[in-house]
């Protein structure tokens, strides 16, 4: 009998570890694709507002022309680095990340 308590024991533990494995496991691989749909949704963004007033083909060169855009647009643009910022702060996206943005 006390054979028996031991196995069950044993099948419990060993039952209880593989769940507890199964789990940590699934949690870290939904923090991984939240973290990959968040930078996916920052670049979007950025990517597009950016598009409207050509301001990525500004800013590579150093163009003059950055000086001709309002100060809407500038804000604008100003403006979408912040939720990246924030995402940084609180860990949803790495550091390294920010230089595609």
């Amino acid at each position: 009998m006390r054979q028996l308590q031991n196995i069950v024991s044993i099948i419990g533990l060993a039952t209880g570890l593989s769940g507890l494995y199964i789990g940590l496991h699934e949690y870290l691989r939904q923090g991984r694709q939240k973290r990959f749909e968040c930078y996916r949704a920052f670049h979007a963004d950025i990517t597009e507002r950016a598009a409207k007033h050509n301001l990525i083909e500004l800013l590579e060169p150093d163009d003059p022309a950055l000086a001709d855009l309002s100060i809407q647009a500038r804000s604008e643009f100003i403006g979408l680095l912040e939720p990246v910022s924030i995402a940084i702060n609180s860990h949803l996206i790495s550091e390294a990340a920010v230089y595609n943005f």
